[in-house]
């Protein structure tokens, strides 16, 4: 193929690729105004196909048929994959959980209508966050539901955690401050039509739950590596999917915790 055909059928890929490109930042855009509408996934699916039909055609003529057939399969295994993680609820993810912005965590439960969870160790963040303090007053005035749990500061696997988040994180002290300001948000919060609840358990804590009604932000704990070094999930709630693992985990670890006695300090 000469060139001047061949620089033709590059503007012709580059067309594709751009269209196709801006399809996906226009999924995006809904998603983050979170706008639930199926035109999310086809804006989404239709440019992921332009961008793809370019790479092939692009792979095709620039290498030839044997060469495309490689880059091929590992296009279709890459979008295999990808609709995997679709079908479980990914959306997200972060290698790090201390690389997820600070703002998005109160922008993530602040969205919330129905269901806020924390599970975590001390969720100390949270429980010293006014605008956090802000987000459950206004929620439960609307009727949403907060249930916050807790490590319990007493158990003996708090030194062993302790060691685990670098021996220096004084976690039972933390722990206990939590408890003071979440049992404040439940006095403050005691006649609204939402509930607010506290629990503490006594569990070797396996993972970091941040619920806001069928939204998940999942760090599963790995021993050696204190939370914050955790690579962190964003889950979607869908049949059958990942997210639906984490929530018979909290209403059973819930079940079998218990109120912490109220601090006067």
């Amino acid at each position: 193929m000469d060139d001047n055909r061949f620089k033709e059928n590059l503007l012709l890929y580059l067309f594709f690729i751009v269209s196709g490109a801006l399809l996906i930042i226009s999924s995006f855009v809904l998603r983050i105004l979170n706008i639930d509408s199926i035109w999310v996934d086809v804006l989404l699916n239709v440019g992921a196909s332009l961008i793809s039909t370019a790479g092939i055609a692009y792979l095709y003529q620039r290498f030839g048929t044997n060469s495309l057939s490689h880059h091929l399969e590992l296009l279709l295994r890459s979008s295999s994959i990808t609709q995997r993680a679709m079908e479980f609820g990914i959306r997200d993810m972060w290698r790090e959980r201390r690389h997820i912005p600070n703002d998005m965590w109160n922008t993530f439960t602040e969205k919330a209508s129905s269901e806020v969870w924390l599970l975590g160790m001390a969720e100390l963040g949270f429980a010293e966050d006014p605008k956090f303090h802000k987000i459950v007053t206004d929620g439960a005035t609307r009727g949403c539901n907060y249930r916050f749990l807790l490590l319990d500061p007493d158990s003996s696997v708090v030194p062993v955690v302790d060691e685990r988040e670098g021996g220096g994180s004084q976690l039972q002290g933390r722990i206990r401050r939590s408890i003071r300001q979440f049992q404040s948000l439940q006095t403050q919060n005691r006649k609204k039509k939402g509930k607010v609840e506290l629990r503490i358990h006594s569990n070797v804590p396996q993972v970091s739950i941040v619920r806001s009604d069928d939204e998940f932000l999942i760090t599963p704990y790995m021993y050696f590596r204190p939370g914050d070094s955790s690579f962190t999930l964003r889950l979607h709630k869908t049949s059958n999917g990942i997210a639906e693992q984490y929530v018979k985990f909290f209403e059973q670890v819930w079940e079998e915790a218990h109120s912490p006695i109220v601090d006067s300090q």
